[in-house]
């Protein structure tokens, strides 16, 4: 288990490190000489640090190769763009200070989601659909931290917030900010920022996603109007749209119609990729639909024929 966070922690710093840099990445005319050089530097610790956790800690070695693509794709970008011009003498760059906060905030986030797999993914823990795990997460987030780490989180994110009200067009920001709150265990917090970055994204269907499981997850696991609405406007092609669809049979089934909930999980589960790491709780959530469905009609379960 020790081996398998190790690897998780790995993984989550290398991802952060891809969250950081846009944030810090300085805009035109509002950067130091040497910002490519510390990036670049940062970059190349991580492929390191990839490269480490592949060989020691059983890290998977596909995700390893798509996080090292990233990276170098990325440090491309970097030198591509060269160096801005230096702000004037005695003025503070823009934005800086706003962006290093937002950066201590993912940091935190990376240490909290380690802390959150260890409570959360424990081998044995039975699978569950996929609403109650959201639920569950927001419930156990703030209790998977330590004392410190949840004061050093809860000051980052003060923090963060009165950056964001002075500067409230930094969608990366507020993403960040509902992240710290969710964490948190504050559902409420964290609706009003993903709120902010959904009306900033331009309808962002990655965005929508995420404001509209909030919603799921502050209703009990109920799939309510407005999360039904974001659900339904993304588009099928977008990363988010296999939660969508299932959310979307979530509300069927709420809604009694349990037929309407199996036919879109069929097809859902027909059409995902065979190691879709949600398979397993789309597989489980339809086995009860049908059972369900089964007894509604006299039929006894398959396990009793």
């Amino acid at each position: 288990m020790s081996a398998l966070i190790a690897a998780i922690g790995a993984l989550l710093v290398a991802c952060v490190a891809l969250v950081v840099w846009p944030l810090m990445r300085p805009r035109p005319n509002a950067a130091s000489v040497d910002a490519e050089t510390q990036a670049l530097k940062l970059y190349r610790q991580q492929l390191a640090e990839l490269d480490r956790a592949a060989a020691e800690d059983g890290l998977d070695a596909g995700e390893a190769a798509a996080l090292k693509v990233e990276i170098k794709r990325r440090m491309l970008a970097v030198a591509e763009a060269g160096n801005p011009q230096e702000p004037p003498p005695g003025q503070p760059p823009s934005g800086v200070r706003l962006r290093l906060t937002a950066a201590a905030v993912a940091l935190l986030l990376a240490g909290a989601s380690i802390a959150l797999y260890a409570e959360l993914g424990t081998p044995g823990i039975a699978d569950q659909p996929l609403a109650a795990r959201r639920e569950r997460a927001a419930e156990a987030s703030a209790g998977a931290l330590t004392p410190e780490q949840k004061q050093q989180l809860e000051t980052a994110a003060a923090g963060l917030a009165r950056k964001l009200a002075a500067a409230p067009d930094d969608i990366q920001g507020w993403r960040l900010l509902a992240r710290a709150h969710w964490t948190l265990g504050k559902l409420p917090e964290a609706l009003a920022a993903l709120r902010q970055a959904y009306a900033l994204s331009g309808n962002d269907p990655e965005t929508a996603a995420d404001l509209a499981e909030a919603l799921v997850a502050a209703n009990g696991g109920r799939v309510g109007d407005e999360a039904a609405q974001l659900f339904a406007s993304i588009p099928a092609d977008a990363a988010s749209a296999p939660h969508a669809r299932y959310y979307l049979g979530l509300r069927m089934a709420q809604e009694g119609d349990l037929g309407g909930a199996a036919a879109t999980w069929k097809l859902l589960i027909a059409e995902a990729p065979p190691d879709a790491p949600w398979l397993p709780q789309v597989r489980a959530q339809l086995a009860h639909v049908e059972a369900a469905l089964a007894r509604s009609k006299g039929v006894p379960p398959a396990d009793q024929r």
